[in-house]
């Protein structure tokens, strides 16, 4: 009979704590909206392996220069609030403030045996970007030219999204998440306080101080691409994340673009064509008549292409 495993005092610590505790995040579920300009609809949309393909941008080169560095800001001035209200004692505070994100995640790693190996790799991180919501005037506006509008986004389920995708990539070297993003200091803060607030009411279950250290600094890794900047609340985010190990990228198609004067790395992401549900055209200037026919074309387009979804055109009344 084989034996089990016995657990790390890691894993007995973290055995104790809720579901919002541990450092995992919740899959965002419902459909999600990819907006990108109409040129890409091709590269996007009709490829000749019948999937859909998305690009992956590595997180350190987005639109964002705060991008990743909310967490820490946030998190230092949580735990000050929580000595200054006497919630933690100075022990605590200093237990508590020192810890950083994790730049290691823990992969299962199949071997050659057909056995998986358990190890703690550096990663990087590539997003993919969407909204919750089709139809936002300010997520057009990065897809505006002149007086003109040329953007489209696509619908996607989360689910289908958060499934398919690692299908596609290296087995086992990979982290999928599909998670909404944390824009508000006072949600952000809150997730904090409630977080170390359970774990200074069981830190005592810890076997060490480095059990604590390490699940806080799981935990602030998880969060850390989740909290955004509130100045960019009108997208209304919802990240496709994946960490992939330093170690194993030569077997990832990193690829790199040219935007803004920056060279973006990125990975062409493949997902199943039956996640698309719904495919919406930016504002169109022009009488309805001009905007139905834009739609029949669309519809033309999706039908060659083998997809049986929703056509939409933006119902946003612009003028320029």
């Amino acid at each position: 009979m084989a034996l089990n495993k016995p657990k790390s005092f890691l894993d007995e610590f973290t055995g104790n704590l809720s579901i919002n505790a541990i450092p995992n995040n919740q899959t965002y579920s419902g459909t999600v909206f990819h907006y990108t300009s109409l040129k890409n609809i091709n590269s996007i949309l009709f490829n000749d392996d019948n999937n859909v393909v998305l690009w992956a941008s590595r997180c350190d080169c987005l639109n964002d220069i705060s991008e990743g560095k909310v967490l820490e800001k946030t998190y230092s001035q949580t735990c000050k609030n929580l000595l200054d209200e006497k919630l933690i004692s100075d022990e605590t505070y200093k237990l508590f403030s020192t810890v950083t994100p994790s730049r290691n995640e823990s992969f299962l790693i199949p071997q050659s045996t057909g056995k998986m190996k358990p190890e703690r790799l550096e990663c990087d991180i590539y997003i993919i970007s969407f909204s919750k919501s089709y139809d936002l005037l300010s997520m057009w506006n990065y897809y505006s030219k002149g007086n003109m509008y040329e953007g489209m986004n696509i619908g996607f389920s989360s689910e289908t999204l958060k499934r398919s995708i690692p299908e596609n990539l290296p087995d086992g070297k990979i982290k999928c998440e599909v998670c909404s993003v944390i824009y508000e200091q006072t949600e952000q803060e809150k997730a904090i306080r409630d977080f170390l607030m359970e774990i200074n009411q069981k830190k005592h279950l810890a076997e060490s101080k480095s059990s604590i250290r390490a699940t806080i600094s799981m935990k602030l890794t998880s969060w850390k691409m989740l909290f955004k900047n509130s100045h960019f609340k009108h997208e209304e985010e919802v990240r496709v994340i994946l960490k992939i190990p330093k170690k194993y990228k030569s077997e990832f198609n990193i690829q790199y673009r040219n935007y803004a004067g920056l060279i973006i790395p990125f990975i062409p992401i493949k997902v199943d064509n039956a996640a698309v549900s719904q495919v919406t055209l930016g504002p169109i200037v022009g009488d309805e008549a001009q905007k139905q026919q834009q739609k029949n074309i669309l519809h033309e387009m999706l039908v060659a292409g083998n997809y049986q979804v929703d056509e939409k055109v933006s119902s946003i009344p612009v003028r320029y």
